[in-house]
């Protein structure tokens, strides 16, 4: 917990994400495990930046890091393109990441849905709410709020 403190620190609060990747890469050089938590903590440093472009260089670099691509952080580099208009980016990762065969979580199929809604795309938004209930996804409430924002929006 420590070190995903740090490196949210560096990533969010003092706006270094690159920094704060730098130092977990070296850090797996060193055979340190980069986690979930650590993961999270960098990809958000991208998102509050807006920085849609490096947050997917960074997901593409996690299997070089000794780390899997999870369904958690697609769904933090999902989110990170959305918000900076790059919402057919974000589906592209969605589709990206059911083909890899990583099972989606609430939070991923969520930024999939807020994608849609941004793209004014509400019948692509249900069809995806629609699919997940396939997927037996835990704490769906994500998901059904997001769609119910993409009804009203679109």
């Amino acid at each position: 917990r420590t070190l995903a403190y740090i490196l949210n620190r560096l990533a969010a609060k003092h706006r270094s994400p690159d920094l704060a990747c730098r130092v977990a890469d070296h850090l797996t050089r060193l055979d340190v495990r980069i986690n979930l938590f650590h993961c999270e903590s960098l990809v958000t440093g991208y998102r509050s930046e807006g920085r849609w472009e490096s947050a997917i260089h960074f997901l593409e670099e996690l299997p070089r890091m000794s780390h899997r691509q999870s369904s958690e952080c697609y769904g933090q580099v999902m989110a990170a393109c959305w918000r900076q208009d790059q919402w057919q980016t974000a589906l592209d990762l969605f589709t990206d990441m059911k083909d890899r065969e990583v099972m989606p979580h609430s939070k991923s199929v969520a930024a999939a849905i807020n994608a849609c809604t941004k793209g004014g795309q509400w019948e692509m938004a249900l069809g995806l709410l629609l699919e997940s209930s396939a997927w037996r996804i835990e704490d769906p409430i994500f998901c059904y709020g997001a769609a119910m924002v993409a009804c009203e929006k679109c």
